[in-house]
């Protein structure tokens, strides 16, 4: 590996010279991708010559840098230049990445006479030709793997000469992420296969990774590039400009955002974030109550709401300049709602990762981004101080740990049914699911698919799939990790279009979908039928997946307050000692465990944030604290099914063998390095508690909870 990094800014020659000499290297390109702009960004600059070398690159640099063209026009250029026919894969994460990608793209690659294509659930261009880009999702690509079988041999996928993997700090560390890691394999051993077959003249293709935010460059390259890939790094970002409208606390975004409003002096486009759906229903109903008597629209967005709701707000955003839009982390990445003037965070982000996304909307076309950080209790400003800290000074945190082995049954499923054949060995499917999980975790997962009926044997050494899957592959549930959500699905009366699913509709006879109110006019089953209506109504609470917060912001708060990691301070208040460990949830369960193997003293209670003694008297390190002991295997075991639900982890792990199964939630919970910190932890009183304010609401907070 080599590094490419930028810290300052060349001079403005050098910085000339460098662009004239690229220009004179992208001579069919050029004109498409950069005439408009005349010069190029630092991370163009940087990036363009590994990638027109044929190089594997990972790019990393802020939002609105100019990533995209660094990357599709050198790709663009090299393969321009080949006489046979190939494709450009692009990958991105998310529906609204692919549709926003698309319309980017297309104007320069209509003058370069490439073909541009989308493929997802919602769009299904196939049509074959000898130059294209593909946009995809990895959902999709799994599809196209098995689907894309031509008569006489080839494959669809066959002539893919570069894979872009976009936003890929969104996918790294998940279920989904892991997928295009086997994806990637199984597009290899493709390639390689039609090329030992003479079907193609190549047999390997260049990938290229591009990213905002990656705590961990590396582990991405080692992960999704092969050996000798080169890191394009390019440091900085926008600063950041904190709005605060008084100086009344706390500060309740129902509150500041109409006082923000009403003092403005011309129009202004504000994009709030919640993390729930409902919160997102709640602010839409108390914010237009206030804003709309102002000429304001308020507008909801998030991933419950139907594909054509979603894209009348994202139109909204662009027609109108008085509009406030209260989001979901669906308009954190991509999707083009032009340029923000405020920022809203209503209340601290699960990670510094997801809070840099989302200051990254605003402002796109400055060399700032404006944010106005509300919060519900003192606490919460806390962690949003300690978080935009952690951003302005480019600190991530620790990249989440976390092992996914239902994809790995999920892949079995899949590799099997993109065969031709009816049926594969053996030893090929514990091949392909070796690549994550070693021969001998693949082997207890066939096993355990066998015993359960999801494969059956056939001649010697083969395997084929069973009902079980040969229904899935009916609806296309074969090819996602994403588990579905049981809910009711509200339907337009009038017009006979969804407007959401995933509802936990509670019998009531009004409801606010989407930030309007609606009357119940039907209900049958699952489908629940309503017209508009005036006024307000109750808002819906949504059936959504699970998600895992990790430690980012208990890193964050620690780096805020200046302590060491094994410094774990002893705080008295209230006739109680809180030891604050900030360790968040992976090491909230390790100290639950632990309390269960060795009881719980005088321990009350274990929070993400603390242990919780229920006495005022010195606390000093307790034996189970200083020799913990190496393994809680039996702990796990006899809490499994309570701590994949605390932990986020997918329903599909039921099914897995028991080793793989209690593996994911070690992993998770990390509990080797969580033992070795309450090891190693110092705990100290803090002599000067009542002189720190932010410790101080940190434990009027806990000893609330």
């Amino acid at each position: 590996m080599y590094v490419i990094k930028s810290l300052v800014r060349p001079m403005v020659d050098e910085a000339l010279l460098r662009d004239r000499a690229i220009a004179t290297s992208l001579c069919r390109t050029w004109h498409a991708f950069f005439q408009r702009w005349g010069r190029l960004t630092d991370v163009q600059r940087l990036a363009v010559p590994p990638i027109l070398s044929g190089r594997d690159v990972l790019v990393c640099s802020a939002t609105a840098s100019g990533k995209t063209e660094s990357v599709c026009a050198p790709l663009a250029e090299r393969l321009l230049g080949e006489s046979t026919a190939w494709t450009m894969l692009y990958v991105s994460p998310t529906r609204a990445l692919v549709n926003d990608l698309f319309e980017r793209l297309d104007g320069p690659l209509h003058q370069l006479d490439v073909a541009l294509q989308r493929r997802t659930g919602e769009y299904r261009q196939t049509s074959e030709t000898e130059r294209r880009f593909l946009i995809t999702t990895p959902e999709s690509l799994d599809s196209m793997l098995c689907r894309g079988r031509r008569n006489g041999g080839g494959h669809a996928l066959q002539d893919v000469r570069a894979v872009v993997l976009d936003e890929i700090h969104l996918l790294d560390g998940t279920a989904r992420g892991e997928q295009l890691q086997y994806l990637l394999e199984r597009l290899q051993l493709l390639q390689s296969y039609l090329h030992g077959l003479g079907v193609v003249a190549h047999g390997s293709f260049q990938r290229v990774a591009l990213s905002a935010t990656v705590p961990d460059p590396s582990h991405v390259m080692d992960s999704y590039l092969t050996e000798g890939a080169a890191l394009v790094e390019v440091a900085g970002g926008r600063s950041i400009e904190q709005v605060n409208v008084g100086e009344e606390r706390p500060r309740k975004t129902e509150r500041e955002v109409p006082a923000y409003v009403r003092a403005l002096d011309r129009p202004e486009k504000l994009l709030v974030f919640a993390d729930s759906r409902r919160r997102v229903e709640e602010l839409c109903a108390a914010l237009e109550a206030q804003l709309e008597p102002l000429g304001y629209l308020v507008r909801a967005h998030h991933g419950s709401l139907s594909k054509h709701v979603r894209e009348a707000t994202e139109a909204a955003v662009h027609e109108s300049d008085r509009i406030v839009v209260v989001s979901t982390s669906t308009l954190e990445i991509g999707v083009d709602i032009g340029d923000i003037d405020l920022v809203v965070l209503d209340g601290p982000p699960p990670s510094i990762s997801a809070l840099l996304q989302r200051i990254g909307r605003g402002n796109r076309r400055t060399d700032r981004t404006r944010v106005m950080a509300c919060f519900a209790t003192e606490a919460e400003a806390l962690v949003q101080d300690a978080m935009l800290e952690a951003a302005a000074e480019g600190y991530l945190g620790p990249r989440d740990k976390a092992s996914h082995h239902a994809v790995m049954r999920q892949q079995i499923a899949s590799y099997l049914f993109q065969s031709p054949r009816p049926w594969r060995s053996r030893s090929q499917i514990v091949k392909l699911a070796s690549l994550k999980a070693g021969s001998r975790y693949a082997e207890a997962m066939v096993d355990e698919m066998l015993q359960q009926g999801e494969l059956e044997r056939v001649r010697e050494d083969g395997l084929r799939l069973t009902e079980y899957w040969v229904h899935k592959t009916e609806r296309g549930d074969i090819h996602s990790n994403i588990e579905g959500v049981v809910g009711a699905t509200i339907v337009d009366d009038r017009s006979g279009k969804s407007l959401a699913s995933g509802v936990n509709f509670g019998g009531e006879g009004t409801v606010q979908v989407g930030g309007r109110a609606y009357s119940v006019v039907s209900v049958d089953g699952y489908t629940v039928r309503v017209r508009p209506l005036s006024g307000r109504a109750f808002a819906v609470t949504y059936a959504t997946g699970r998600f895992r917060y990790g430690a980012n912001w208990a890193y964050a708060l620690r780096r805020y307050l200046r302590l060491s990691d094994d410094h774990w301070p002893v705080v008295r208040y209230g006739g109680k000692s809180y030891v604050l460990h900030f360790g968040g949830v992976g090491r909230k369960w390790v100290l639950e465990l632990l309390m269960t193997a060795y009881g719980r003293d005088v321990v009350s209670a274990v929070t993400n944030l603390s242990i919780v003694f229920a006495t005022s008297q010195g606390v000093t390190k307790p034996s189970w604290a200083k020799n913990p002991p190496s393994s809680l295997d039996a702990q796990v075991r006899d809490r499994i099914g309570e701590l994949e639900r605390h932990l986020g982890l997918p329903k599909a792990n039921r099914r897995l063998p028991p080793s793989l199964r209690r593996d994911d939630v070690r992993t998770a919970l990390g509990v080797d390095d969580e033992l070795r910190a309450l090891r190693e932890s110092v705990w100290t009183l803090w002599p000067d508690y009542d002189d720190c304010p932010e410790m101080r609401s940190l434990i009027e907070t806990e000893s609330r909870n």
